[in-house]
């Protein structure tokens, strides 16, 4: 027995037509909005779903897109219920749906659904385009329906691109809307979170905090704001929720808008690290102590696999490793690079950092550390340290512990530090000079 979903907002209209159908054999589900119709094709992939373009909520437009766009609904065809005329319910439709049936006297609608469901049963794909629209015939576009239109465009325009997050949830905690920036933010498709309730959406890990604020906006009487900030797959977002109140102080749900500030944290962060770096280096004058300090900061800062201080020899301008840091450091200490040789000896003769997302993929790598230590780098940084505009050595970190490539923000952070690290060897020389002296 072939199955068949009927989706409308009227129930007289559903209970109706599923009673006409249901006595030529079909198995009839009943829904009364998109959320319940989302729920009930997930719940028994009919053949066919019968759904009327307007409704509260997930309306039918975006519903037959969802048949259409995802592979999990590929075995159900469409038929759309549709108060306008044909060109006009092609232009708001962003994928066809399989035919279209004109709404009005349900006696007519039954008709037609009955002679789509025969002809589906032929193939869609031997049915002439007339027999794919019926009932539409005498019907004329009426201008208050082009300007709703047009303001519907309008507003899912901006919906689509602002730039922050935006849910909006039913007054159940089921999230009707998503845009692609939500998405984004989430990583999670648009089918991970349309018709599922936030909290499973957000992780249960949430569960307390976002039923405590739902709670709260379910349960007050006027409109009002609340924000909080949660830290969501290693990046922090700033939430803001806000009621949705209709006539007679009903409630209708919440809408959520968010942002990453990972962004804002992480240069926090960096300042701070940044402050705490500059007063350790200077609570000390040891040469060899200050280099220490400055790779294993960078190290713990920067969560990398392997961090090295390769200082310039000021006759012959090779670079020589002073510190070096991670799994092939004791193989490494003192060892010799010729000047101009690989991505440190660039940085170190042109003074100029280098980010490399892929150090195999740049002809400047050297790959003889690598083969002599077994060690495998794939990404890396380098920064020129210099005193006075003079290059008296590199820094250079090596492959993040989480397996991603660095980036900008991870190089202006290390030459953040190399500049503290240069007063401090600064200081320090001059001190040991000064010492020296003396004796």
């Amino acid at each position: 027995m072939k199955k068949i979903v009927i989706i409308d907002n009227d129930s007289v209209s559903v209970k109706a037509l599923a009673e006409i159908v249901s006595k030529e054999g079909y198995a009839v589900f009943k829904a009364y909005d998109g959320i319940e119709g989302l729920e009930t094709i997930r719940a028994h992939l009919p053949q066919v779903a019968i759904i009327d373009l307007f409704m509260p909520g997930i309306d039918g437009i975006r519903l037959c897109r969802y048949l259409k766009m995802y592979p999990e609904f590929e075995g159900t065809k469409v038929i759309a219920l549709s108060p306008l005329t044909i060109q006009e319910t092609r232009e708001i439709m962003r994928i066809d749906a399989d035919m279209y049936i004109a709404k009005g006297y349900i006696m007519d609608v039954a008709n037609n659904v009955l002679r789509c469901l025969k002809l589906m049963e032929n193939g869609t794909g031997n049915v002439s385009p007339e027999n794919q629209m019926l009932g539409f015939e005498g019907r004329s576009p009426r201008m208050v329906v082009q300007e709703l239109l047009d303001e519907r465009r309008h507003y899912e325009t901006i919906m689509h691109n602002v730039g922050d997050g935006i849910f909006e949830i039913n007054a159940h905690d089921v999230v009707m809307y998503v845009n692609p920036a939500a998405q984004k933010i989430l990583q999670k498709g648009e089918m991970q979170i349309i018709g599922h309730d936030v909290s499973d959406v957000l992780g249960k890990r949430y569960d307390g905090q976002f039923q405590e604020i739902l709670q709260r906006l379910k349960t007050t009487k006027k409109a009002i704001n609340i924000e909080m900030s949660l830290t969501y797959e290693k990046r922090t977002l700033d939430f803001n929720f806000a009621n949705l109140i209709f006539d007679e102080q009903t409630y209708g749900g919440v809408l959520m808008i968010f942002q990453d500030v990972n962004y804002l944290t992480d240069r926090i962060r960096e300042l701070t690290l940044l402050n705490d770096v500059g007063r350790v280096l200077t609570s000390t004058l040891d040469f060899n102590e200050v280099l220490h300090i400055v790779m294993s900061q960078i190290q713990r800062i920067m969560g990398v696999e392997a961090v090295s201080l390769l200082l310039v020899e000021k006759q012959t301008k090779d670079l020589i490793f002073e510190v070096a840091l991670g799994m092939a450091g004791p193989s490494i200490k003192n060892k010799r690079l010729t000047s101009g040789k690989g991505i440190v000896g660039w940085v170190a003769k042109k003074g100029k950092p280098l980010l490399i997302p892929d150090v195999y993929a740049d002809p400047r790598f050297d790959r003889s550390v690598d083969e002599s230590t077994g060690f495998q780098t794939q990404s890396m940084i380098c920064v020129p340290l210099k005193i006075r505009d003079e290059v008296i050595g590199v820094i250079q970190v090596i492959n993040h512990a989480n397996d991603e490539p660095f980036n900008e923000d991870n190089m202006y952070l290390l030459s953040s530090i190399s500049m503290y690290a240069s007063i401090a060897i600064e200081h320090a020389n001059l001190y040991q000079e000064l010492h020296d002296k003396k004796r």
